[in-house]
């Protein structure tokens, strides 16, 4: 990987982890058009390692509501569902995040669906209530089928919410603050696991810094600029733009 590709894809990941848009799905396409092997060990390194620097940034951004005992609980309970089943099916979803067409269709479906649960959802009575550590149970669930390439994770999330009545700005929150635990989790594992990737090769260890940074930073932005839109707006926006890029993207692979 050269450099400005590793900033780029560090800028990228930055922009879309904490949309509905599903960050993997934009890491992965990029790198495929980029020219790079969807299967070899240090892209797929990269592409779990750099989300991390972008979750990095909800630590920065929430860390009054990450270090209070209750938040612990339901992040501990939530991310619960995602790390038996990611441990169990890791090497399946290695195969899937190789199939760009798979994502693809992915994304259209998803935007297909979080359309049409936000017109669904703005003729209900919301409940005005937290998250509680029954809901996170099934939060965790909903966000392990984003391990399929294409769903995203706080997508997953947040539309579960929306079909559950909770407040846009709730769920959202509650969506980013469970990125936390979860992405620490894949990105040790990841690392560990591939460390002489990344020992034995300087030019790896710098790109991986290079694209860490920047998605960190981008994240900071999005994150501020993304609870004020979730509170006036719907999700109706991310959908459209799913679909559009899944039908685009049928026709350049």
């Amino acid at each position: 990987m050269i450099t400005i590709h590793s900033l780029l894809l560090g800028i990228i990941e930055g922009l879309t982890e904490f949309l509905p848009v599903s960050s993997t799905a934009h890491l992965i396409l990029t790198n495929y058009f980029l020219g790079y092997d969807l299967n070899s060990s240090f892209i797929q390194v990269f592409q779990i390692s750099v989300q991390l620097g972008a979750v990095l940034a909800v630590v920065f951004y929430y860390f009054k509501d990450l270090i209070k005992l209750e938040t612990i609980k339901l992040l501990f309970i939530g991310v619960s569902p995602t790390l038996i089943i990611g441990f169990l099916l890791k090497d399946y979803i290695k195969v899937l995040q190789a199939l760009p067409i798979l994502i693809a269709y992915m994304l259209m479906l998803g935007g297909v669906f979080m359309i049409l649960v936000e017109i669904w959802y703005k003729k209900q009575n919301i409940k005005e209530r937290e998250v509680n550590i029954k809901d996170s149970i099934i939060f965790g669930f909903a966000q392990s089928i984003a391990m399929i390439p294409g769903i995203s994770r706080s997508g997953a999330v947040i539309v579960t919410g929306l079909i559950m009545r909770y407040r846009r700005e709730i769920i959202a929150k509650y969506a980013f603050l469970l990125a936390v635990p979860t992405m620490f989790a894949a990105t040790g594992y990841s690392m560990i696991k591939n460390k002489e990737l990344l020992i034995s090769n300087y030019n790896n260890a710098l790109n991986l810094f290079i694209g860490f940074i920047f998605a960190f930073l981008t994240a900071l932005v999005i994150l501020k600029l993304l609870i004020p839109f979730v509170k006036k707006y719907s999700f109706i926006p991310f959908g459209v733009y799913r679909i559009i890029l899944g039908i685009s993207l049928l026709f350049l692979i």
